[in-house]
């Protein structure tokens, strides 16, 4: 399937990538199935800082973290989380042996940044 997805492309250049759903689908998948660390995303709290909701406060020179592995296997935005599916975001995909069923999350890419996929983080990095 990624084979000949490849092998449909005529010319390779940077743009091409934007040909390839399906090979874009695996790589996401495996990195939202096996995220490098379990804690994704970390930040050091430059000045004091009270989150939105009253809830946890962090001092200067705190480090916080998000934890990617809960949010890469939440089953309301990952169905059936625990299960590889190399076409879980192909846009169309509907197919019948997809083990995943609906995701909000069909159609977006690798590369896409979110509160649902934290691999490359939002916010500030300053």
């Amino acid at each position: 399937m990624i084979r000949q997805e490849i092998q449909s492309i005529e010319h390779y250049d940077p743009n091409s990538l934007d040909s390839l759903p399906i090979l874009d689908s695996f790589i996401k998948e495996a990195v939202r199935a096996n995220p490098l660390d379990k804690m994704g995303i970390r930040r050091k709290a430059m000045q004091p800082y009270t989150f939105s909701n009253g809830g946890p406060h962090a001092s200067v020179g705190d480090i916080v973290c998000v934890p990617s592995w809960d949010i890469l296997h939440n089953a309301s935005k990952y169905p059936n989380p625990e299960s590889f599916d190399g076409l879980r975001f192909v846009k169309d995909n509907h197919s019948k042996t997809s083990p995943v069923g609906d995701s909000v999350m069909r159609g977006t890419t690798f590369t896409d940044a979110s509160k649902d996929f934290p691999i490359w983080g939002l916010g500030s990095k300053v």
